[in-house]
């Protein structure tokens, strides 16, 4: 109990410290200087030590938040750093929380990913192909009448006019006067669908005040204390920031090219989390078997449907067969969805709900084809061995580790104790789509590999935790897949069509 007061003092001197720092610098003017050392350290991961890029962000959100209008003063660079020198001297709530017990070491780095990858990561074209490819085509009957219902906007529209606004960007910085761009863009949708998107995606320094208040509700105020760093902030969620009537600041690119690419998803599992869920996990299904039979020829994949016609029990979404093991995988459409990552929040999260029905699924799948089940659909199976992982839409960070395993998968698993160690010599990996991807195209360009092999490779030298995860793993320098890449071509083309039509 001391101890928790004491954490919670520090940590209240921190904020408090932190307000005083921030407090007489308009956020116009804050955030303009700080979103460009953002976007320098972006561009050159050597200044990411002077200007690091998740304290940038939290600056300019806690910048909106402790304006005071009666003080008013010009941000110079030593300025800066002054604040920047705050939160490297931070004492740390959850660093001491949890490197203080045996084993906090795997959930204190969970939280440490949170903090900082996100900010880190771009977004290519595979990524882009990905959203266009699931996105695009109407397999969304309830969710997408219920976004056009609601704000106005169609699947379609929201990439398009992000892409859009992406171009303007890259053209000219990171200012976006809407006048202009309404100007620019006018028939690519009405300007009520225009304003939609600008509305949906963008906050204003007063709003952030009310934002950080709801998250100090949603997570309570010491929680709140002491994540404070560890929050993704406002800028995850709405990524323009609203500097005068007209006037936005896109205050990091990534972040919003991440938003162009996943706000239908993010929009949807906020507002109709049941419906979309049904119809975004088929089609994510869909997406998976797509992607797998560009790499592999038709006769090594076999799909749920193929499966559930020899069976009625728990079975995986596909079934990869080779003439020495099996790769099974089965797909969840999720993302770790807390605001923050204590160890109750990780073990009762939804994700991780699902992986442990994922992983159940796969032992069913593996006792079937030990009984023979699948033996007149896929052959021979005896003395295969199988490997298998539960694919999700985004990153779960850490996710393979010892300890997250243990105590955020186990628990919530119906199998019978021991089973994953009997039915697998390697345990079942958690992958997200993007690191599915990468394997896939690794393989490919090491022709001398299979799934296996990289598996065991990887799984043969112990715990993840000093690892990393399978994206740092494999080769992210393996170039893009042809799928994504003529996605994006077709969706490219289109739109210039539009426009050239539009201005004929």
């Amino acid at each position: 109990m001391d101890n928790e007061i004491s954490m919670k003092f520090k940590a209240e001197r921190f904020r408090e410290r932190l307000e005083s720092l921030l407090k007489k610098f308009p956020p116009n003017q804050y955030a303009e200087v700080a979103s460009m050392k953002i976007h320098d350290s972006f561009q050159n991961h050597r200044l990411m030590g002077r200007y690091p890029i998740h304290f940038l962000l939290h600056s300019i959100q806690a910048n909106c938040g402790f304006y005071n209008t009666n003080r008013t003063e010009v941000l110079t660079e030593k300025k800066l750093q002054q604040v920047l020198n705050h939160y490297r001297q931070y004492f740390d709530p959850v660093a001491e929380y949890f490197l203080t017990k045996e084993d906090g070491v795997e959930p204190f780095f969970i939280n440490l990913q949170r903090q900082q990858f996100f900010a880190q990561r771009s977004q290519g074209v595979n990524s882009i192909g990905r959203a266009i490819l699931l996105f695009t085509e109407n397999h969304y009957p309830k969710s997408e009448k219920y976004v056009m219902d609601t704000y106005g906007i169609s699947f379609i529209e929201w990439l398009q006019i992000g892409f859009s606004i992406s171009s303007v960007i890259y053209k000219q910085g990171k200012g976006i006067p809407l006048p202009r761009f309404l100007q620019l863009y006018q028939r690519l949708a009405s300007r009520h669908t225009m304003n939609s998107f600008f509305n949906l995606n963008s906050i204003s320094p007063v709003e952030i005040k009310e934002f950080n208040r709801k998250i100090d509700e949603k997570v309570g105020q010491t929680f709140s204390l002491f994540f404070e760093t560890y929050l993704q902030g406002v800028f995850v969620e709405k990524p323009m920031l609203k500097l005068h009537e007209t006037d936005y600041l896109i205050v990091h690119e990534e972040l919003f090219m991440e938003k162009a690419t996943n706000g239908i998803y993010d929009l949807c599992k906020k507002d109709i989390q049941s419906d979309f869920g049904m119809e975004f996990g088929h089609h994510f299904e869909g997406y998976i078997i797509t992607l797998l039979k560009e790499f592999l020829p038709h006769k090594h994949v076999f799909t749920e449907k193929q499966l559930r016609n020899l069976t009625v029990k728990k079975i995986c979404d596909v079934m990869l067969v080779f003439d020495d093991y099996i790769f099974l995988i089965e797909c969840k459409g999720i993302e770790y969805s807390a605001y923050i990552a204590t160890e109750n929040s990780m073990k009762s999260d939804n994700s991780s709900r699902k992986i442990s029905n994922g992983f159940d699924q796969l032992c069913s799948a593996v006792n079937l084809i030990n009984g023979g089940v699948f033996e007149s659909l896929i052959g021979e199976h005896h003395n295969k061995k199988v490997i298998a992982a539960v694919v999700t839409y985004k990153q779960l960070y850490m996710a393979n580790t010892k300890w997250y395993y243990e105590n955020n998968i186990l628990p919530n698993m119906k199998s019978e104790k021991g089973s994953m160690e009997q039915l697998f010599s390697l345990r079942p990996q958690i992958m997200s789509v993007e690191e599915l991807e990468l394997l896939l195209t690794t393989a490919k360009n090491n022709n001398s590999k299979s799934y296996y092999e990289i598996f065991h490779e990887r799984l043969a030298q112990g715990d993840h935790f000093l690892q990393g995860d399978w994206v740092g793993y494999l080769n992210r320098g393996n170039g893009v897949i042809t799928l994504l890449q003529n996605a994006l071509d077709k969706f490219t083309e289109e739109l210039k069509l539009k426009l050239q039509s539009d201005n004929a």
